[in-house]
């Protein structure tokens, strides 16, 4: 006879009980799938002709033709663009890896130009949909199931940027951005909750208890996957870097002044990045220096330096509790370590000192001149030289618009007392998110998540 705790009969009553939720999640991510094939006779013409919808769109079907002539090996140079030198290729390579991965499977390994077409088709439409997965988990773990159930329902019937870059025949890069970026944060939100739940620090790896150890590993390590998936889609993907740092540094803040160790946080780091920095490899362009718009040392300087910092963290946080230092002087110790850092780096490396100290304002900073009148890379809060909101509330209601924000300062006033660790992830990621598309209304998509 088996008794009520037995993990058997745990196991299949939380099947049980989550499989309502499941269930739901599924019938949403349909619904956004059927809301993204809207567009079906726009782009599948009577005559048999595929229209995508964008430019970029185009190049990527051609770059995605030329990788199924060449497979498995995708151009990263194009010499009919920039005459008479050429150019490498910035869009990152997943996308079309994916597309022309399927286009292979649903071909038996000789797909015809009809079905490449209809894979790239659908690609962006079924990867939209796929979101709501991510952003269903994600709920959950900040309040609850029902919260992750209305959190999905929202962002499959999302208007604005995300809907209009996963829709049927947009066959571009940014819904692959959105999807990985927020697989992401999911997956290092679980690494963080397991490890700290499990009271996990640098003790139980050197002593190899992986019965602590093992599930904070395993998230992390996938973790690392998805953030090499979204910097593989978009190589500007240290921006979600740079979200992870600036939340380290907060809840490393936040645990000292509580007397509890940021190790779990360390180990979660490391690995995390550790992961991203292999993965990324293969993929460098050595002769191209350090660039944040193609694939160079930069990315994996970028990983090197999250993992150098994330140890930093542990270690002088380590050091203030064997000293018995004051917790306000924490802070100050940071503040001091990183300003060291960027002088290093400015006598070592000059041009990478630059990038770093550059790169925030090109992103969060709003654009003038010729820039500006690039329609994607204008800030969502001006509008020929003046504030204006209807551009933000347009892109999310009003309602979702006001109400993020609200939540986000829920969650600062839930700082004050003492937060958990996914709560202060939501909150830094979402403000990070905001100061982006400040700069350039672009990152809507990203931000219709944190909506």
């Amino acid at each position: 006879m088996i008794s009520q705790d037995h993990p058997a009969t745990t196991l299949k009553s939380k099947i049980k009980s989550s499989l309502p939720y499941t269930l739901a999640v599924a019938i949403i991510g349909f619904v956004s799938l059927w809301i993204r094939m809207r567009t079906y006779d726009s782009v599948f013409l009577s005559n048999g002709f595929v229209r995508f919808l964008t430019n970029d769109a185009w190049y990527h079907m051609r770059t995605l033709n030329v990788l199924l002539e060449n497979y498995p090996h995708r151009m990263f140079f194009n010499p009919m663009t920039n005459y008479p030198n050429g150019s490498y290729i910035h869009f990152g390579p997943l996308f079309d890896q994916m597309m022309a991965i399927t286009s292979l499977i649903l071909g038996l390994g000789s797909p015809s130009q009809d079905l490449v077409n209809t894979v790239g088709a659908y690609f962006p439409a079924v990867l939209g949909a796929l979101t709501v997965i991510p952003v269903y988990y994600i709920g959950k773990y900040l309040g609850g199931r029902k919260t992750g159930i209305l959190a999905a329902i929202l962002i499959a019937f999302a208007p604005g940027q995300f809907l209009q870059r996963s829709l049927l025949g947009f066959t571009d890069h940014h819904v692959a951005e959105s999807l990985f970026s927020t697989l992401f944060i999911m997956f290092f939100m679980l690494a963080i909750i397991t490890a700290k739940q499990k009271g996990l620090n640098f003790n139980h790896v050197t002593a190899k208890n992986f019965t602590v150890i093992k599930e904070p590993l395993i998230y992390s390590i996938i973790a690392g996957v998805m953030y090499s998936a979204y910097q593989l889609s978009w190589p500007g993907a240290p921006l979600f870097l740079l979200v992870a740092m600036v939340y380290a540094v907060v809840q490393y803040v936040l645990d000292n002044f509580h007397g509890e160790s940021g190790d779990y946080l360390g180990f979660t780091g490391i690995i995390t990045f550790l992961v991203s920095a292999i993965l990324i490899l293969p993929f460098i362009h050595p002769d191209m220096g350090f660039s944040m718009y193609y694939y160079t040392w930069f990315h994996v300087a970028a990983a090197i330096g999250a993992m150098a910092g994330f140890a930093a963290l542990s270690f002088v946080q380590r050091e203030f509790k064997k000293r018995n230092l004051k917790n306000y002087y924490y802070p100050v110790a940071i503040l001091g370590l990183g300003i060291l850092a960027l002088l290093a780096t400015k006598i070592v490396s000059p041009s990478i000192f630059s990038l770093i100290i550059n790169a925030p304002n090109s992103v969060f900073g709003v654009l003038t001149g010729g820039a500006a009148t690039i329609g994607e890379v204008s800030s969502m809060f001006y509008y020929d030289g003046s504030f204006t909101l209807l551009r933000a509330t347009g892109s999310f209601t009003s309602s979702g618009f006001f109400a993020s924000i609200l939540g986000m300062i829920i969650l600062l006033v839930g700082i004050f007392r003492k937060a958990k660790p996914a709560e202060v992830l939501v909150l830094i990621w979402s403000l990070l998110m905001l100061f982006a598309i400040y700069g350039q209304n672009r990152f809507a998509y990203y931000y219709s998540i944190n909506v």
